[in-house]
């Protein structure tokens, strides 16, 4: 089960994810938590939303990638092609932020990102006519760096995933993408976040924790913690993956053939850190 929830603490509007086919919640290979987004050929939507129009404020976009460079990450947000704003890795070896009003670039920030594997924490931002990338919290120095007016205001819903104009998917794990509005967080080296919700905070208007959640089930009067399957029309399908604990003993288990009597499941909502009846 994807959770692509915002957990930010400064929006000023809900922002409700639409998860699409191959955007999904990653259990083995995570930075924060209990997952990560993985995305292959799926990307996750929002509707549009003041907190994600910057025009001239400042701006901090950061996030974990996963092997940058086999990776391939995308945010955008159009009206059409000639109002846009793109943050991608698009090559493997380069990151960079566009923006472009009345088909004019008016904002271009990128840098090299050379050999990297396992987790690397990207953070790309503006102030004024300065812009600022960093990786693993080290400056970098900057290819390109243009700044010549306001940021378009797009309409279309803002996209994580996906390069809407060019229909290109996003491929690879991503953690704890985080987007600031009114605030450039650093302009000088500092160390990446060790938690989930460092400097989460009034100027945050966006926080993508993608974790999962977990499922409890009563049994005859016996907890368990696993992978539950429900009967839908007398074939037998995985709901979730959980883990069970059963007399004390750790262990894996399916838990079938009962009757829908015999069965209590509740939900470990991870974000909110309680339980919720879903049968």
């Amino acid at each position: 089960m994807a959770d692509f929830e915002d957990s930010s603490a400064g929006h000023t509007e809900v922002h409700t994810p639409t998860p699409n086919a191959g955007a999904t919640i990653d259990t083995v290979i995570y930075k924060y938590g209990n997952g990560s987004g993985l995305f292959y050929n799926g990307n996750v939507t929002f509707p549009d939303s003041v907190d994600f129009e910057f025009g001239a404020d400042p701006f901090t976009i950061s996030c974990w990638v996963y092997n940058p460079n086999t990776a391939k990450f995308w945010i955008h947000h159009q009206t059409t092609t000639a109002n846009r704003l793109t943050l991608g890795i698009p090559y493997g070896n380069v990151i960079q932020f566009i923006g472009v009003t009345g088909n004019v670039l008016v904002v271009h920030i990128t840098a090299g990102i050379g050999t990297l594997t396992g987790w690397h924490h990207f953070e790309v931002s503006r102030n004024g006519s300065s812009g600022y990338i960093f990786i693993d919290g080290i400056k970098q120095t900057l290819t390109k760096n243009i700044y010549s007016g306001t940021m378009a205001t797009p309409t279309d819903v803002f996209n994580i995933g996906l390069l809407q104009y060019a229909n290109d998917y996003s491929s690879g794990n991503f953690d704890c993408l985080k987007i600031d509005k009114g605030i450039c967080r650093h302009t000088a080296n500092f160390t990446p976040p060790a938690n989930e919700d460092v400097d989460n905070d009034a100027y945050t208007v966006l926080l993508l924790k993608m974790n999962t959640i977990f499922t409890k089930i009563n049994i005859g009067n016996s907890w368990k913690e696993g992978t539950p399957y429900i009967n839908i029309a007398d074939t037998w399908k995985t709901a979730l993956k959980v883990y069970i604990s059963l007399h004390g003993n750790a262990t894996w288990e399916s838990v079938k053939n009962m009757t829908w009597n015999d069965l209590l499941a509740e939900t470990w909502d991870y974000e909110k850190q309680s339980w919720r009846t879903v049968i």
